[in-house]
């Protein structure tokens, strides 16, 4: 079990590098170093999936090592999400579009969630609340995403949050999203190939990160203006990692 903070915690609970320190890290492209199984925590697996998805575009924790392989059992609700297509503005969600972009996604197994021993507390919550399976899942960092584009680890903390901001609602236009990031370009949208009017629940993960980084070009943008939101968001989001 990894801990995220700085809090000291005895065993069973170990820091990333004490639990890897036998481990070299390799570059990007080379093969998976570590494979994990597990899943998320059912009370938070959403704010869980989000961590990781941050952790893994900015390289940190676990995923410093490589292309740290994931297979967790999750959830019927978060596999809809992490799965979802663009064009459904009520399913489609930041964590959708992160998860497509960064990960090659594999359904391993369906398991009935009566194959699963759980507390007496919490057996009401998964009952009441989750449809009846767990879904294994291969969730294996794409080998290209850092020599296809070019996101450092800086404007990968930014992008995350770029791109919650964005999804927030699935029924506003981009271009109007752009305007707030670096006014004077919204044209980057029709420079794209899009529709001017697009609305961000049609756009998918990877033409994000190709606003973003255009974004970032702009003599309008320096990221001064987020200030106290975005380290708001920061300490909500994404702990310190070990």
């Amino acid at each position: 079990m990894q801990y995220h903070g700085n809090t000291e915690y005895g065993p069973p609970v170990v820091r990333v590098k004490e639990l890897f320190k036998h481990i070299t890290p390799v570059s990007w492209e080379a093969e998976c170093p570590i494979k994990v199984i597990g899943r998320f925590p059912h009370h938070n697996e959403r704010s869980q999936a989000y961590l990781f998805v941050s952790l893994m575009l900015e390289r940190l924790s676990i995923f410093s090592y490589g292309r740290a392989q994931l297979n967790f059992w999750l959830s019927q609700n978060c596999y809809d999400t992490i799965t979802q297509a663009p064009g459904s503005y009520f399913k489609y969600r930041a964590l959708s579009a992160l998860y497509q972009l960064g990960f090659d996604i594999e359904l391993l197994h369906k398991e009935p969630l009566s194959s699963f021993a759980s507390p007496s507390a919490s057996t009401s919550y998964i009952d009441s609340t989750h449809p009846g399976f767990l879904y294994l899942t291969r969730l294996t960092p794409k080998r290209d995403l850092f020599t296809q584009h070019n996101l450092s680890q800086h404007q990968a903390f930014l992008f995350v949050y770029f791109i919650r901001q964005s999804l927030s609602k699935r029924k506003q236009k981009l271009s109007e999203v752009i305007e707030k990031w670096a006014p004077g370009y919204s044209h980057i949208v029709t420079e794209l190939g899009l529709p001017q009017d697009v609305w961000t629940g049609d756009v998918e993960g990877e033409v994000f990160l190709k606003v973003f980084l255009m974004i970032c070009d702009q003599d309008t943008f320096n990221g001064s203006w987020m200030g106290e939101d975005a380290m708001s968001y920061a300490l909500k989001a994404i702990p310190a990692p070990s």
